[in-house]
């Protein structure tokens, strides 16, 4: 791996996530031993490459930002895409070191999903009819089009990378399969379930009970 920072790139909605991006970046500084750098995504924020998506299919406010990496990247090196919703609790150094087969482009907990992502941004070229940015934005495309895209060149990413809630949550009725939480090998904790989230940002619509871990 070359010496250039880390690159991670946030999929946020603004106005409600400011405590979640926080916490994330500062879990972030925590834990890394390396230079690092983030960027978010989000159409809130003045960057006008997040604006003027055709978001009809979206299930949330920045559903497919998270394709549009490889080439905002520059078609080189490697990143990490991740939800807002979650903080790092292990030296990130390991993630963008782990290992992505020569015939592979990403990996992820599973090909269907696509919360936490290390991308060789390079090898998307590889991939037939991979749309550029401005195709992205035009078309009427929800993830499941780009997952089809890309499932021939997934590869899976281990489990401590990706902890659900401490692997007790599920996720719109459905079971999630992560290892549960343990303090020593876990690397990152996604809050899924939305009345756990420790920033509370719909406190409208939750109670935000303690959670476990």
């Amino acid at each position: 791996m070359s010496n250039e920072a880390l690159r991670f790139y946030i999929a946020t909605d603004g106005t409600a996530m400011q405590k979640a991006e926080m916490a994330l970046v500062h879990s972030i500084q925590k834990v890394c031993s390396v230079p690092f750098s983030v960027h978010f995504m989000d159409k809130h924020r003045p960057n006008p490459l997040w604006h003027g998506w055709n978001d009809k299919k979206w299930y949330t406010p920045f559903s497919n930002f998270r394709f549009a990496i490889p080439e905002v990247n520059g078609f080189q090196g490697r990143a990490v895409y991740m939800d807002v919703d979650q903080i790092i609790l292990k030296d990130p150094k390991e993630l963008f070191e782990l290992e992505i087969p020569e015939d592979k482009a990403w990996l992820a907990l599973d090909p269907s999903r696509t919360d936490v992502m290390l991308m060789d941004c390079a090898k998307f070229k590889n991939i037939a009819n991979w749309p550029s940015i401005e195709e992205q934005k035009q078309s009427n495309n929800n993830i499941g089009h780009y997952v089809q895209k890309m499932k021939d060149c997934w590869s899976p990413l281990p489990k401590r990378w990706c902890c659900n809630d401490g692997g007790i949550a599920s996720n719109q009725g459905n079971k999630i399969e992560t290892d549960p939480y343990d303090p020593e090998t876990t690397c990152l904790m996604h809050y899924t379930q939305m009345d756990w989230q420790p920033w509370k940002p719909y406190p409208e619509k939750f109670n935000y009970p303690p959670h476990p871990h």
